[in-house]
């Protein structure tokens, strides 16, 4: 059974080989569903968000007790960090946010504890 490469595979595999693929070009050299360009661009655009978010966002702010709580959106590693933080008073309480897909979790923390938390993470 003789295996012969068509001009395009002949083509894709001389750019693969020689590096003569451009910066920031995409190609495919998939066969079948789900694994061309609609694929890929689904999967880019599902993680999109999370590239270019910050690591937390301010949801909402309160009073409670006359002191100020804020909901924070965390990602994965500022949120390890919130989990770590001790305390006399429970500073922070986690609870279950809609944005789970962009955010890792959700925090209503006290305004101290927030103050740190920008001061480590920035603005």
């Amino acid at each position: 059974m003789d295996h012969k490469l068509y001009p395009y595979q002949q083509q894709i595999l001389k750019d693969i080989v020689s590096g003569g693929i451009k910066p920031g070009e995409l190609m495919i050299s998939l066969a079948g569903r789900q694994l061309g360009k609609s694929y890929i661009n689904q999967y880019m655009m599902h993680w999109l968000p999370e590239a270019e978010t910050p690591k937390y966002k301010v949801g909402s702010q309160a009073l409670v007790d006359n002191k100020p709580w804020y909901t924070v959106h965390c990602s994965k590693d500022v949120a390890n960090w919130v989990r770590q933080q001790p305390g006399e008073d429970k500073e922070w309480y986690h609870h279950i946010s809609d944005k789970w897909t962009v955010y890792y979790d959700a925090f209503d923390i006290q305004e101290e504890l927030y103050l740190m938390l920008v001061l480590k993470f920035g603005k």
